[in-house]
């Protein structure tokens, strides 16, 4: 429909249609591709290195990170790595109202 009403739409508002479509396109491929934590998390992951695994001998996975040395550290990271987890949650969500306003909203209008 984006297509049709930007090329060969007849309605006075057919590029304003089009803008609005591309818009939900947009939407739709930002939450398609979830790269939420990528966007969050990529100072925190600069300044305290990538997560990393390893396994210990009592079959535990212990989760952490090269940087984070002293136990200050610790609770200063955990703390840090909680705002990200809520920037990331609240990236998507916005990204999810936002497009289910813009279909609710518009939807009606975009038959030409």
């Amino acid at each position: 429909m984006e297509d049709h009403f930007r090329n060969h739409g007849v309605c006075v508002d057919s590029e304003r249609f089009a803008d609005q479509i591309k818009v939900c396109i947009l939407l739709l491929d930002r939450l398609i591709e979830s790269n939420y934590y990528d966007i969050s998390f990529k100072n925190h992951n600069k300044k305290w290195g990538d997560l990393e695994l390893s396994f210990l001998d009592n079959n535990k996975c212990n989760i952490f990170r090269p940087k984070v040395i002293t136990e200050e550290d610790k609770i200063k990271e955990e703390k840090e790595s909680k705002i990200c987890c809520e920037k990331e949650s609240n990236l998507e969500k916005q990204d999810r109202d936002y497009l289910f306003k813009m279909l609710y909203k518009h939807l009606p209008t975009w038959w030409d």
